[in-house]
């Protein structure tokens, strides 16, 4: 399932250049961001991939919840389609020593939490924290579930996150795994759960189109406080096409050829790219 949300987020692009949100007076890149994607989308495309199959949604080894007490195995529950099958409000019921576990064999940028009508209504945020040897919140959190200001999962969407360099796995409760531990401060409105809990994997399509969101506003930039913009938009225009020339024929694991709307780790689409293909295109 084509997720652009998933595949170019705003901390993508500050990953490359930290003060692209405030040194051109924007608060946020979106028209760019889909401006980029519409020109990444017909490319990976013409290469011989289905750009619907495209996910950046990892099935999950596992899922556990803890209630202070004793983990409980929501794996299933958290990858089937079956609606509100995660019991978040209960699993949380004592936030203090409560948590919801999310583990993948890889490091990831970011879990998709699936609330629609069992949302919560108190007044609740979420922190997630990674191992490092001890439990370290991650930094940069953007939580896409507040629907409603300041009451996680009022809604659906993505949480993602920056993660140290020193992210390592542990083993909980016998799996060893990367874990994101999610918790909340407070507790949730009774009956708040979930249908999903999936890692999102970053994409080897991510850096191309960021460099290539990133030759949009240095092109439209006025003044010289960090020197020439047009010549750094055409350095950004030209790493996105040497970048995307490089991942397409590397992103064969990244489609989901079954249909489930995530991508399994022994998922590989059948396509081979037309590399023929890849040296044609123009710069800019």
């Amino acid at each position: 399932m084509w997720t652009p949300a998933d595949l170019l987020t705003d901390l993508d692009l500050l990953a490359i250049d930290r003060l692209c949100l405030t040194d051109f007076g924007v608060s946020d890149l979106t028209d760019k961001r889909r401006a980029a994607l519409d020109w990444l989308a017909p490319r990976v495309e013409q290469a011989g991939y289905k750009l619907w199959q495209h996910a950046t949604r990892k099935a999950p080894e596992a899922v556990f919840g803890y209630t202070g007490t004793a983990y409980s195995d929501l794996t299933a529950a958290a990858t089937d389609t079956t609606d509100a099958d995660v019991p978040l409000s209960s699993i949380l019921a004592v936030p203090s020593s409560a948590a919801v576990y999310v583990g993948l064999r890889d490091p990831f940028k970011g879990v998709y939490v699936g609330v629609s009508d069992n949302v919560n209504a108190n007044s609740a945020t979420l922190d997630v924290s990674v191992w490092t040897g001890a439990w370290t919140t991650v930094t940069s959190l953007v939580d896409g579930t507040q629907a409603t200001a300041g009451k996680s999962c009022s809604g659906g969407g993505l949480v993602t996150w920056q993660w140290p360099d020193t992210w390592t796995r542990r083993t909980l409760n016998n799996s060893l795994l990367y874990w994101a531990k999610v918790t909340f401060a407070s507790t949730l409105t009774a009956g708040t759960s979930a249908a999903q809990l999936t890692p999102v994997v970053p994409s080897r399509l991510t850096l191309p189109a960021t460099y290539y969101t990133l030759g949009l506003l240095y092109q439209e930039s006025y003044g010289s406080q960090r020197g020439s913009w047009q010549e750094k938009a055409d350095k950004m225009f030209a790493a996105a096409t040497d970048g995307l020339a490089i991942a397409l024929p590397l992103i064969a694991d990244e489609f989901d050829v079954s249909g489930d709307d995530t991508v399994a780790r022994d998922e590989v689409s059948s396509v081979t790219p037309d590399t023929a293909y890849l040296t044609t295109w123009e710069r800019g």
